[in-house]
């Protein structure tokens, strides 16, 4: 419901001083994200509208952090971290199959994308789950 999400954009706006709701850019994105599945170049300009920001600093945000996908992906959505530990644990084995999985998406008979995969490399080494492993 787009009236729900704006009253939750603007009360997450609420946690920030005045003159400094910009701070608020990367959860707005994420609310974004969440409302189109992926995060499309209108979605950004909303936001930097919203937030009053300048649309190339709302783009910078949205292209430097991995957890925005611009470009729509599946109903499943899985993610093959590419660090060093999960690559020591066989990451990469599924990365090198690219050409067995295809073009990383799978259709349903409509042509509506069902899975889609794509690689990323976590931004911290907490979110990966192999990390924990090699303590």
């Amino acid at each position: 419901n787009r009236s729900s999400d704006l009253a939750r954009l603007q009360n997450i706006m609420g946690n920030y001083p005045e003159g400094h709701q910009a701070a608020a850019v990367i959860p707005a994105l994420d609310l974004a994200q969440r409302q189109h599945g992926w995060l499309p170049l209108s979605a950004m300009h909303k936001v930097a509208d919203l937030l009053g920001m300048s649309r190339m600093r709302v783009y910078e945000v949205a292209t430097f952090y991995t957890m925005f996908n611009r470009q729509p992906v599946g109903k499943y959505h899985i993610q093959i971290c590419t660090t060093t530990p999960c690559m020591l644990c066989g990451s990469d084995a599924i990365l090198d199959n690219q050409d067995e999985i295809g073009n990383w998406c799978w259709r349903d008979n409509s042509g509506q994308e069902v899975y889609s995969v794509r690689s990323r490399m976590f931004g911290r080494l907490r979110q990966c789950s192999h990390v924990a492993s090699w303590r």
